[in-house]
């Protein structure tokens, strides 16, 4: 699961398997009126955009420990830092309708374009093996 949204907190990656080292989203809606984008390279939440469509409170869980950094997009506006400790705690953002907020781990601004993850192996049939004699336009 890529995003999980209920009691008012946005969870980010809550549920990604071990083996999916790389995942990213786009614009995906969240409660409150959320627009949420979020970059995941080598197991590691590299950076998480959150936009307010409403102006609504927004808290967000981001799986991080320690320092974390965030800005308001598009504004000379100061970065913001938050000391998490050693647990996971969550991040309240203060945002109006229309505005954006960037959130990275203590370090340098990632590269903060979203590219489509490369696939790893074969293709898995889910719902059944391969199937030639449909690529035949036999009747079944």
């Amino acid at each position: 699961m890529l995003l999980q949204s209920w009691g008012g907190i946005i969870r980010i990656f809550p549920a990604v398997p071990d083996e999916w080292r790389d995942a990213a989203f786009h614009d995906l809606r969240a409660e409150g009126a959320f627009l949420v984008s979020a970059v995941r390279r080598d197991g590691i939440t590299r950076f998480i955009r959150v936009r307010s469509l409403a102006g609504e409170p927004c808290i967000v869980r981001t799986g991080w420990t320690g320092i974390v950094r965030w800005r308001k997009a598009g504004t000379a506006a100061a970065e913001v830092t938050v000391d998490l400790g050693t647990k996971e705690a969550d991040i309240a953002l203060d945002l109006q309708k229309g505005e954006e907020a960037i959130l990275y781990p203590d370090g340098e601004l990632p590269d903060l374009r979203i590219r489509p993850v490369s696939p790893s192996g074969r293709p898995v049939r889910y719902f059944g093996g391969h199937k030639p004699w449909r690529l035949y336009g036999f009747p079944f």
